[in-house]
């Protein structure tokens, strides 16, 4: 028998995949949530950068986030550590975060990834079975294997802020 919580994201994906078919889900309301835009930008000032575009800019980071949540309800490895998520802030922040690592339009105003990670003790192989999850999404996309190196070049930097936090 499968853990409450393993059945409980599964139920998410279900309600997310209603809410992105049109439907009305647990997450319908997040899934057209706009992440925080730059301010004081104006036409002649280009806040995008090729990653955006080629990830298909906020809708295609959308999917992303969307399809990684697909992938992550079946990931036993790691889906217990989004026992006590919530889900729809997740997703929100996941994509606020993405959007602008890959040079999009978004500032990502969530936590610190060490906040976010502390007390967690993420292992390596926990940390790489969530990377592949990521890759797998984006290539369920057909997002080209360009911008997946792009945007995993740009989460790279973060891996000592996710692992191993522990209790401070």
């Amino acid at each position: 028998m499968k853990p409450v919580w393993s059945q409980r994201l599964r139920r998410l994906r279900m309600a997310l995949l209603i809410s992105l078919s049109g439907g009305f889900g647990l997450l319908g309301g997040c899934a057209t949530q706009t992440p925080i835009m730059h301010s004081g930008t104006s036409a002649s000032q280009p806040v995008e950068d090729e990653l955006f575009q080629a990830l298909g800019g906020l809708e295609g980071i959308e999917n992303i986030a969307d399809q990684f949540l697909y992938r992550l309800a079946d990931n036993d490895k790691v889906v217990h550590f989004w026992r006590n998520s919530n889900i729809e802030r997740f997703r929100t922040q996941f994509v606020s975060h993405l959007c602008d690592l890959s040079g999009g339009p978004c500032v990502y105003e969530g936590d610190t990834m060490e906040a976010v990670h502390r007390g967690m003790d993420i292992r390596q192989s926990h940390f790489n079975s969530v990377a592949e999850t990521l890759v797998l999404a984006m290539e369920d996309l057909h997002v080209p294997t360009a911008a997946i190196n792009g945007l995993i070049a740009r989460l790279a930097p973060l891996h000592d802020a996710v692992r191993s936090q522990l209790e401070n």
